[in-house]
C-alpha cells in the first residue's frame, strides 16, 4: 500500500508540475526588424532611440516612422551605397562609413547630408586635416574621435571646438580605437593607452 501510495505520488509529480531540464531553459525573445531583403553591416541606436542599420541599400532607420535612405539620397557622388558603420555626434547627426572607406555626415532632422562627397574638406575645416583612410569613433558623450597615423583628434561639434594630440612615435601607429562606458581605449602598435 505504501509502494503504491509513493508511485502515485511519482506519477503525480512527474506529469503535472513541469521539470526544468537544460534543453527546456526559457530563450530570451527575439523581435524582428524587416530589412527588406538587405544586408545588415552595422547597428546603431541613437540617443532618441531611433535605431540605424546600415545596409547594403543604404542607410534604414526604425523610430516612429519607417525611412530608408540610399547613398544616392545623401549625396550626387556616391562611391558606395554600403554603409559599414554608424557614429552619432553630439549635434544628433550621423557620421556613417561606406564600404569604400568613404564618410558622410547626415542630419536626420533635415534629412539632408552635411558634409558633401569632400569629407576630408570639412574635417580640415573644422581643424582635422586628414586624408583619406582615416578611422573615427564616437564615445558616450557623442564626441567624435578621428585617428590616422600617430595623431588623434576629439571634435565636439556641439561647441565646434576641436582637441589634437600626436602619440609619440615609440608608441607606434594607432591601429584601432573603441568606446567603453565613459573612457575611450586606444589601440597603438606597441601600447594600449585609456583616456
Amino acid at each position: 500500500m505504501i509502494k503504491k501510495l509513493h508511485l502515485n505520488l511519482l506519477f503525480f509529480l512527474l506529469f503535472f508540475f513541469p521539470s526544468v531540464s537544460p534543453a527546456q531553459q526559457p530563450i530570451f525573445p527575439l523581435n524582428k526588424l524587416e530589412t527588406q531583403g538587405a544586408c545588415v553591416y552595422t547597428i546603431q541606436k541613437d540617443h532618441a532611440g531611433t535605431l540605424w542599420l546600415g545596409t547594403s541599400d543604404g542607410l534604414v532607420s526604425y523610430g516612429q516612422y519607417l525611412s530608408r535612405l540610399t547613398s544616392d539620397d545623401l549625396f550626387q557622388k556616391s562611391v558606395n551605397g554600403i554603409f559599414v558603420g554608424i557614429y552619432e555626434d553630439n549635434l544628433g547627426r550621423l557620421w556613417l562609413m561606406e564600404q569604400s572607406n568613404h564618410y558622410v555626415i547626415y542630419d536626420p532632422l533635415t534629412n539632408k547630408s552635411v558634409s558633401d562627397d569632400h569629407i576630408e574638406g570639412f574635417l580640415a575645416e573644422k581643424g582635422i586635416p586628414v586624408r583619406y583612410d582615416f578611422r573615427l569613433i564616437s564615445d558616450s558623450r557623442r564626441m567624435i574621435w578621428v585617428y590616422k597615423g600617430h595623431d588623434l583628434w576629439l571634435y565636439d561639434a556641439a561647441k565646434g571646438r576641436v582637441m589634437h594630440r600626436r602619440l609619440p612615435k615609440s608608441y607606434g601607429r594607432i591601429i584601432g580605437m573603441n568606446a567603453v562606458r565613459d573612457q575611450v581605449l586606444v589601440a597603438t602598435e606597441h601600447r594600449v593607452l585609456v583616456t
